[in-house]
């Protein structure tokens, strides 16, 4: 079940919790968009396409094909070029893991 699943980009306004569906037996309520719940609005369906960073000399650092979790989720499209000092304030990760994947969910900022 966890080699279906981990591919799969999953989020409350996906398209991902349908094809987790298919997988864990649950039950979709749907509910009008920009619906207050508690202190959340529903937001639009976003599907990620893609993400990725290119270092300087033109190698692919991380890609979104390859982990999912690379993307924080709820997050506006982006695209420019950032100096890796601007880049870290937006980053997670620990030194003392380098090759470990920071997880962050983030429905407000």
């Amino acid at each position: 079940m966890v080699e279906k699943l981990f591919p799969e980009c999953r989020g409350t306004t996906s398209a991902g919790r349908a094809g987790s569906q298919e997988i864990i037996s649950f039950q979709i309520h749907e509910v009008p968009i920009r619906s207050k719940v508690i202190d959340w609005t529903i937001q639009e369906e976003r599907n990620v396409l893609g993400g990725y960073m290119i270092s300087p000399n033109g190698k692919k650092l991380i890609d979104f094909k390859n982990h999912n979790h690379y993307l924080i989720k709820y997050i506006l499209p982006f695209l420019s070029e950032v100096k890796f000092v601007a880049l870290q304030k937006h980053s997670y990760f620990r030194e003392v893991l380098p090759k470990a994947i920071g997880y962050v969910a983030s429905y407000y900022e």
